[in-house]
């Protein structure tokens, strides 16, 4: 269980899965190892009103926590949720913003980080409340044909400091963004080119 999470620095990779229902990532360490895997679970019905959850797995195949996000008209929020169903903080999708930005709460609700993307949404920065950087998620670009003709993607993770925000809403982090922007463009009917979508 604790292999997963004793690494601060992970690739991402998704499954590329054609007339799929649900998404499949891969988890590698820093050495191209596999340590892990992010399983969407849904459904048809879930899907059409935006019902999403993404549970977290060690190589072994436990269950290390959960990303759950609710039905909501406007305010888009993220919860995540250990093996044992406890809250472990959410995130909040930034309503009106140049950039992409989501803050980061605590289980009891309190603000604790700002999770804030470039113009393309193809790289991120995590910081605490104390303006200090917790991490980055970058945007890797496998090849022009997959992007395009997928929508797959690919991505790392770097955490430099997790001692004010739990390393699980920091690993959670590419994830919900990809989630939510998907969502986004699908809305839009747009298909949004790099980046996540």
């Amino acid at each position: 269980m604790a292999k997963l999470l004793e690494n601060k620095h992970f690739f991402v990779k998704e499954q590329v899965r054609f007339l799929r229902l649900s998404n499949l990532y891969e988890v590698f360490d820093a050495n191209q190892k596999k340590i892990g895997e992010v399983r969407e679970k849904t459904s048809l019905v879930k899907k059409a009103v935006r019902i999403y959850r993404l549970d977290f797995y060690d190589i072994d195949g436990n269950l290390l926590f959960s990303a759950k996000k609710p039905f909501a008209f406007i305010k888009q929020k993220f919860f995540l949720y250990d093996n044992n169903n406890q809250l472990i903080g959410n995130y909040y999708k930034k309503i009106i913003a140049v950039r992409p930005q989501f803050f980061i709460y605590d289980n009891q609700g309190q603000e604790i980080g700002l999770l804030k993307g470039d113009f393309f949404a193809w790289n991120f920065q995590i910081t605490g409340k104390n303006g200090v950087v917790a991490g980055y998620v970058n945007k890797i670009f496998s090849g022009a044909l997959r992007e395009f003709f997928t929508s797959a993607d690919s991505y790392q993770i770097m955490i430099q400091n997790d001692k004010t925000i739990d390393k699980r809403l920091l690993l959670a982090a590419p994830f919900v963004v990809d989630m939510l922007m998907k969502e986004d463009q699908n809305k839009k009917g747009v298909r949004h080119f790099g980046g996540f979508k």
